[in-house]
């Protein structure tokens, strides 16, 4: 019988993390071009060979037709991540 966490988990299943990046965040990282294109493609390798789960973007308009706030969800299997944008305007 598998062993739970008190949050209902399997204990064998490490708990999520959730890191929020903001845009300094993202520039402090340092990340050369060539870095950022290499990322770029190993994703989209990831995406050729269907390692990616890429659902529809989930929106909202909660101001009317001229405001949005939309949802971004990935997941690449090869690279065990996952993550989510949010944007809005």
């Amino acid at each position: 019988m598998t062993e739970h966490r008190a949050d209902g988990a399997p204990t064998n299943v490490p708990p999520a993390m959730i890191r929020y990046l903001s845009r300094a965040d993202v520039e402090r990282a340092g990340l050369s071009m060539d870095q950022v294109i290499d990322a770029v493609e190993a994703g989209f390798r990831s995406k050729g060979h269907d390692a990616v789960e890429l659902p529809a973007k989930t929106a909202v308009h909660p101001g009317g037709p001229d405001s949005f706030i939309h949802a971004m969800p990935a997941d690449i299997r090869d690279l065990r991540s996952t993550g989510l944008k949010w944007i809005s305007g």
